[in-house]
């Protein structure tokens, strides 16, 4: 039996199904009259370019929806595509999701997926603590093929394609970049580097991104592997970049946010606390003008885009690992004491703040309307409106 409910004033329509088919129909299709980026959200940055941003319907008095309890603890970064909600646990357990909280399926590795779940061209994309990589099926959580590094795998992958092919790029601890057939999984190339990659490379047309814990940032062609530029900026980099237009943002470890313009191979600017500057762990956020991050001290940092003034700070009350969230002129932030809060990005106001019993170490999802949070407890909680 099939059951069709329509709620228009929610603007989503849900197909729902005793059980899965099969041949992997999906069981939920959320539809909704913005632009398909508002309505899916594909990796922890929410584009290739690992931006941060959404055009999302913002919330304005968020409330808890409803709570999805795992088996396991400390999950992944969840992703969503056509209505699916993919997170992971450290006990090697995967899990598709509608999107009231339903479970659609479950799939044991045996092995800790470590990483931020990806999707692409409707299969799921993530590594875990062995070294190992997979490709699921978004729809039935089928394993579709395997890849082997030589060391664990912290950071998520990221997707590139053209005409004719499509290729998965990930960063591994064993020092190297992978990229690999995005249908067989088969390598197509690997570039070493001088030491671990814990972020994920950003891709903006056919070049890609990425630091490495050697303190270098690093472009390749995605085609080929070949090195196109290598700067020298830190101890470590351990963040993921955002690109926008001609420039590249990465913050480090020594505490330290820098714009390059990776046309010309030069720094536009560097942005540093004045005083006790502590890790940018966490990924930045931008838009057209403003550059957000969290630093490893609980602080939120709003920098101009084209000079690095600094506009706002706002102090979360705890340490902050995972990265913020841009929802077109507001600000989602999580922290690892459970509070979340959402900021003006006009001027760092907070707008609304919530508090969960769990460390939030992990970056949110968003979609119109909702958001969806990972809990160190094994918990997925999703904030809606009423």
């Amino acid at each position: 039996m099939v059951t069709f409910i329509f709620e228009v004033s929610s603007i989503y329509i849900v197909l729902a199904m005793n059980k899965i088919l099969a041949s992997g129909l999906m069981l939920l299709i959320w539809a909704g009259v913005s632009a398909q980026d508002a309505t899916s959200w594909k990796s922890f940055r929410g584009n290739q370019k690992l931006q941060g941003y959404s055009n999302a319907e913002p919330l304005i008095h968020p409330i808890l929806k409803w709570r999805f309890k795992t088996v396991g603890n400390n999950l992944a970064a969840p992703a969503i595509f056509n209505g699916i909600l993919v997170t992971a646990c450290g006990d090697g357990n995967i899990y598709g999701l509608d999107l009231r909280g339903q479970e659609l399926w479950r799939q044991n590795i045996r092995s800790a997926i470590s990483t931020p779940i990806m999707i692409f061209d409707q299969k799921v994309y993530a590594g875990a603590l062995d070294g190992s990589f997979f490709a699921f099926n978004l729809y039935s959580g089928e394993v579709l093929w395997t890849y082997h590094t030589e060391d664990q795998i912290i950071g998520a992958a990221n997707w590139w394609k053209d005409d004719q092919e499509k290729r998965i790029v990930v960063g591994s601890y064993d020092h190297a970049i992978h990229c690999l057939d995005a249908t067989s999984g088969y390598l197509k190339w690997k570039f070493e580097t001088g030491s671990f990659i814990n972020g994920t490379p950003a891709i903006i047309d056919d070049r890609l991104f990425f630091g490495s814990c050697d303190g270098f940032f690093r472009s390749l062609d995605i085609r080929s592997g070949k090195l196109l530029e290598k700067i020298k900026l830190a101890s470590y980099l351990a963040a993921s970049p955002a690109l926008s237009k001609e420039h590249a943002f990465v913050g480090d470890y020594d505490g330290q946010l820098s714009c390059l313009n990776f046309n010309t191979s030069q720094i536009v600017w560097q942005y540093q606390q004045p005083r006790f500057p502590k890790p940018f762990l966490a990924s930045p956020a931008t838009d057209d003008s403003k550059i957000v991050i969290a630093n490893k001290d609980g602080f939120i940092f709003c920098l101009d885009r084209i000079n690095g003034n600094c506009l706002w700070t706002f102090r979360t009350g705890g340490e902050v690992e995972a990265s913020v969230i841009i929802i077109q002129n507001k600000v989602l932030t999580v922290n690892m004491q459970g509070a979340i809060h959402l900021l003006d990005l006009n001027n760092g106001k907070m707008l609304w703040q919530y508090e969960l019993a769990c460390a939030l170490q992990v970056t949110p999802a968003c979609i119109d309307r909702h958001f969806f949070v990972a809990g160190s407890d094994g918990e997925i909680y999703c904030f809606g409106t009423e």
